[in-house]
């Protein structure tokens, strides 16, 4: 009779100690084991030394940790000593599909976003949690207690025309399945459901599967007049003023997003140069990818206007985020300030009677500038720090400074004369 346990993977130690190991479900017959991911609890460790994990499963007085931990990993080793008691004649091929399709097909997608939007938080990816929490509410109200074996192509497109009808954009809709399509992927890393299950489309030939829809996109960008009137732009309002400068501050630096406008630190400048790393890109592996910016005199004077007065390099270059801040309030205080720039931008726009823009538009008119005056698209993506220059980084070479500072002088526009 086959045997069922959650032990130590010891081939495979982490960590800096080398001292810590995943617990794995260890399906023994014969004398041939093999190992089975266990689900973490995300509030809890992911590894453990010998000594814990003792602890846990044979201590007489556990923590409440312990116990947690106990209860979770007995779980999974009834529900494999159930499988193996049904089967007439055991082996790993036929566990595997009694015990791994079918257990983690039934498992809940809301709890599944819970465990990674948990893990995210830790993190301190509070935006991208939020997002995940948003796209598991909506895909609970349109079919209550859903599983991964419910997801099919023809729910998710059922899905999709259900969000259309009800006045939400194909961008969200996007936004929403690709979150779910990344609580997919990483159930099947885990190798709690299926590779056969997967809904989504992965190559063209995946002509019957599902693919997440890509919105056509506001047009955010400015023309070239209208750029000139907001670069122009005076006002007694202390708050227009400010937004509008934060605005072009964006705009002057590659269409720099507000989290990495507010993230940015006093070492980040060096002389006429300033550098950083997206935000957005910060938990991609390798080296991080830098972005250049030629600091027009423009910029410089935003920075003196409204910077912090301060020689240490570490101290953030605006007053807006604090250290002493964690991630939930970062991700608040930022949410509000760019909302409260949006409403500031609103009025100034009626006043110039411009179209009606956010901070997010200095992203795309940095572009759209660039690309009006003959600049490459491959210039503007490595400009941007884009997701899309992952293709084209096998044979770009960075570009030099002299070359970006050129390049970036049309930002400036001429002012019109009414």
């Amino acid at each position: 009779m086959a045997t069922a346990t959650v032990a130590l993977d010891t081939r495979h130690p982490k960590g800096a100690d080398k001292d810590q190991y995943f617990a794995m479900l260890r399906i023994t017959d014969e004398r041939k084991s093999k190992y089975y991911p266990v689900k973490s609890i995300p509030k809890l460790n992911r590894t453990f030394t010998k000594k814990e994990f003792d602890r846990i499963m044979t201590a007489q007085r556990r923590t409440d940790a312990e116990k947690e931990y106990k209860a979770h990993f007995d779980g999974f080793t009834r529900r494999a000593e159930d499988c193996i008691e049904k089967l007439d004649i055991f082996t790993f091929e036929a566990f595997e599909a009694l015990y791994i399709k079918n257990r983690g097909a039934r498992d809940s997608i809301k709890a599944a976003f819970e465990a990674v939007s948990m893990s995210m938080r830790k993190e301190g990816r509070i935006g991208t949690a939020v997002q995940n929490e948003c796209a598991s509410v909506s895909l609970e109200k349109f079919k209550p207690g859903m599983r991964f074996v419910d997801v099919t192509p023809a729910l998710l497109e059922a899905y999709e025309q259900d969000m259309i009808k009800n006045g939400r954009s194909k961008t969200t809709v996007g936004m929403y399945t690709r979150a779910l399509r990344a609580v997919f992927n990483e159930a099947i890393g885990e190798g709690t459901i299926s590779n056969s299950i997967y809904p989504f489309k992965r190559t063209s030939k995946d002509r019957n599967k599902y693919a997440p829809p890509t919105g056509k996109g506001n047009k955010r960008a400015l023309k070239p007049e209208a750029i000139s009137k907001l670069y122009y732009y005076t006002s007694d309002i202390p708050s227009q003023q400010q937004a509008v400068d934060f605005w072009k501050f964006s705009y002057l630096c590659n269409g720099m997003n507000m989290k990495d406008v507010l993230n940015l630190r006093h070492k980040d400048i060096d002389g006429d140069y300033l550098t950083f790393e997206r935000a957005k890109t910060e938990e991609t592996k390798g080296e991080p990818e830098l972005i250049t910016v030629h600091l027009k005199e423009d910029a410089k004077a935003i920075i003196k206007k409204y910077g912090t007065k301060s020689i240490s390099p570490n101290v953030l270059l605006f007053p807006v985020l604090t250290d002493k801040m964690d991630a939930e309030e970062q991700y608040k205080v930022l949410q509000n300030y760019v909302q409260w720039c949006n409403k500031n931008l609103k009025k100034v726009c009626t006043e110039l009677k411009i179209p009606v823009l956010t901070t997010y538009s200095a992203r795309h008119s940095f572009a759209g500038a660039l690309k009006d005056s003959g600049v490459s698209a491959d210039m503007i993506q490595e400009f941007m720090g884009h997701s899309d220059v992952r293709t084209t980084k096998a044979y770009l070479k960075n570009f030099d400074k002299k070359v970006i500072a050129n390049a970036t002088d049309v930002l400036v526009p001429l002012k019109k004369v009414n």
